[in-house]
């Protein structure tokens, strides 16, 4: 698996976006960082502002988290 899509929305927020892990193989940050771009130039109700890449201590019961603990254990 190259990324885990982790699309949001809120009500105080105009449009879509994204969270992301952050990794220390910047190959891999660059391969899951492409898509939000792409999507953000061709879907005008995503933001690539309100996109966040982070290791959130908070998110580690999350998918995206999970994921990455997962795959990079793996």
């Amino acid at each position: 698996m190259d990324f885990y899509i982790d699309i949001h929305a809120h009500s105080t927020l105009m449009n879509g976006f994204m969270y992301g892990n952050v990794y220390e193989d910047i190959t891999r940050y660059e391969r899951q960082a492409i898509f939000p771009k792409l999507l953000c130039q061709n879907a005008e109700d995503f933001s690539l502002a309100n996109t966040n890449f982070n290791r959130d201590a908070v998110k580690a019961g999350t998918g995206r988290r999970y994921d990455d603990l997962f795959i990079t254990s793996a």
